[in-house]
């Protein structure tokens, strides 16, 4: 589901580099956790952005996805 996502991140002046931040056309981008305006921004794909500290339901570092890799985080029984 991710893997044709994209996010948009920027410089924040509070939270740092690689912030997330909310996009809406013809508004500018802010940070979703103090809600200043991003600069610098660009758009990043999932695994980027799970790579700079955010977290994906599905998505892990290794690109494993889905339930029975774990990215999900619920345990699953095992195959007999």
């Amino acid at each position: 589901m991710h893997e044709e996502a994209s996010f948009p991140t920027g410089d924040c002046p509070n939270c740092g580099p690689d912030s997330l931040g909310v996009w809406a056309p013809d508004v500018q981008t802010v940070c979703v956790k103090c809600d200043e305006i991003l600069e610098n921004l660009t758009w990043v794909d999932a695994q980027t952005l799970v790579k700079t500290g955010y977290r994906l339901d599905g998505v892990k570092l290794d690109g494993s996805r889905g339930c029975r890799s774990g990215a999900c985080g619920v345990q699953q029984p095992n195959s007999p």
